[in-house]
C-alpha cells in the first residue's frame, strides 16, 4: 500500500509538471490526482502482464517496446478520465518516457532503501 501511495505521489508530480509545461496536455490538479492513482494501479497490476506479452517485441527492438506498453497504460488512463486532454503521439511518448524514468527512480531510490 505504501508503494502505491509513493508511486501515485511521484506520478502526480510528473503529470502536474508536464501539464504546466506542455499546452497539448491539459488537466486540472484534482483530475491529475485521480489519474495518478489509476495510473499507479495500472502500472502496478497491468503493466507486468503487458510487459510479458510484449517480450518478443522488446527483444526485437532492444527494449523500445516498453515505451509502447507505457503509452498503452496512459491511453487507458486517458480513456477513464475524459477530462484529461492529451493530443499527439509525441506528447504521449514524452509522458510515457517521463513516467518510465520516474518509475525507475521510485524503484531504485525510494522503495529499495525503505525496504532495506
Amino acid at each position: 500500500m505504501r508503494k502505491l501511495i509513493i508511486r501515485s505521489a511521484v506520478y502526480f508530480t510528473v503529470l502536474f509538471v508536464l501539464s504546466l509545461l506542455l499546452k497539448q496536455f491539459d488537466a486540472t490538479p484534482v483530475i491529475l490526482i485521480g489519474g495518478a492513482v489509476v495510473l499507479a494501479l495500472f502500472n502496478t497490476i497491468l503493466r507486468p502482464v503487458l510487459n510479458i506479452l510484449a517480450l518478443p517485441i522488446n527483444i526485437l527492438t532492444f527494449g523500445i517496446g516498453i515505451i509502447f506498453v507505457n503509452i498503452l497504460t496512459l491511453l487507458i488512463t486517458d480513456g477513464i478520465f475524459i477530462s484529461i486532454t492529451i493530443t499527439g503521439f509525441w506528447i504521449y511518448t514524452l509522458i510515457a518516457i517521463s513516467i518510465m524514468l520516474s518509475d525507475g527512480f521510485i524503484r531504485h531510490r525510494i522503495i529499495e532503501k525503505k525496504l532495506s
